[in-house]
């Protein structure tokens, strides 16, 4: 069986509504050309100048094309520093391993979905209906803590792990009629697809176009889950973020993609992983136009049930570079993020936080904990 006829295959298998328009492996591997080569490009592929006078006459039009399509992160920290996505984002998210990225891309996806939102989630690192999973059981978590059908000492003991291992039937037995019935309403215009062999950049890009036109948001969990063969990682990782970017220019349609950090220096203590603490190329941060970064808050907890998480954008293309780090307690009863945050700064090298004096807090602020 051909390399294209073997991918058609596996995608008809899935069931999903994802169209393969790349070309077969075996072509491409035939015209691709050394990194190094520099030569003309074809007059097809050629652009031709334009006068700026007719490039700013469509700007207004631009502008109102991007407004109409920009979309929140419902996240109100995100909305508020960032705004919200564009069309043409690639939004990355780091962490190290256990601090929340995939909890994060999963509910960015949830909550696009549920407000009628496309969205199209790839999950290359999690087995077959893990992010399904996990959307269901913030439901339900939800709807425990809502409905008070446990005392609080017993709710708290009603997390993830414990309800996989089938330690909470006493709490599911009374939600999960409910929270199935809002999950699949909520997820009516959201497809999953799950990694069941060799994924590469090629069958990425061809998702990405493939859904053109029919898509609001693709998550991609994870970048590093990529599987091109090329011994020479830096070299792949550069290859792969342009051509997630080329594909995202001509499919229009924003991308959230989760990747891996570098291993910590114990020697450095910071409290937020730095923009450069990506694992390999630095394209990844290069080419992206929004870089999220996240950490857990090592302090007491106001609450049993809360887990404050420090979230920071370290580029963000159109604001620019800000210096504010913000404290977003996530709410453990409803596994979400509160609406209320509270702002600050990095000092000493980044391995502090310290709040900003209300005087200081920006304009644009408009969920920190101390506004009215």
């Amino acid at each position: 069986m051909s390399d294209e006829k073997r991918d058609i295959s596996d995608v008809a298998a899935t069931g999903r509504p994802w169209r393969l328009v790349t070309e077969p492996m075996h072509v491409a591997e035939r015209n691709a050309k050394p990194e190094n080569e520099i030569r003309p490009s074809s007059p097809s592929e050629q652009r031709m100048f334009d006068p700026s006078s007719r490039r700013i006459a469509r700007l207004p039009d631009q502008v109102r094309t991007d407004a109409a399509t920009s979309r929140p992160f419902r996240v109100s920290f995100l909305d508020d520093i960032a705004t919200g996505l564009l069309d043409t984002d690639l939004v990355v998210i780091g962490a190290q391993t256990g601090a929340g990225k995939t909890t994060l891309a999963s509910i960015l996806a949830q909550t696009a979905a549920a407000a009628g939102a496309r969205v199209h989630y790839l999950a290359l690192e999690a087995h077959e209906g893990e992010i399904e999973m996990r959307m269901l059981f913030r439901i339900m978590a939800r709807m425990a803590w809502e409905r008070r059908i446990a005392a609080p000492e017993e709710l708290v003991r009603f997390t993830y792990g414990r309800w996989r291992h089938g330690r909470c039937e006493e709490v599911v037995s009374r939600v999960e009629r409910d929270a199935m019935q809002e999950l699949t309403q909520a997820t009516s215009t959201m497809s999953t697809l799950y990694r069941t062999g060799r994924f590469r950049t090629a069958d990425l890009v061809g998702r990405i176009l493939g859904v053109s036109g029919q898509s609001d948001l693709i998550v991609l969990d994870h970048l590093h889950f990529l599987d091109d063969g090329d011994e020479d990682e830096i070299r792949a990782m550069r290859r792969t973020v342009k051509a997630i970017s080329d594909a995202i220019q001509d499919a229009r349609t924003p991308v959230v993609a989760i990747a891996h950090l570098r291993k910590m220096d114990t020697r450095i203590k910071r409290v937020v992983p730095h923009i450069s603490e990506f694992h390999g190329s630095s394209d990844i941060t290069k080419v992206a136009t929004k870089v999220i970064t996240l950490a857990p808050v090592e302090r007491p907890r106001a609450a049993h049930y809360i887990a404050d998480t420090f979230l920071h954008v370290s580029k963000d293309r159109l604001e620019g570079e800000q210096n504010y780090t913000a404290i977003v307690g996530f709410d453990l009863r409803s596994y979400s993020y509160l609406p209320r945050y509270e702002l600050g700064r990095l000092v000493k090298g980044g391995s502090e936080w310290q709040e900003l004096p209300i005087a200081e807090v920006p304009w644009w602020a408009v969920h920190e904990r101390r506004r009215s």
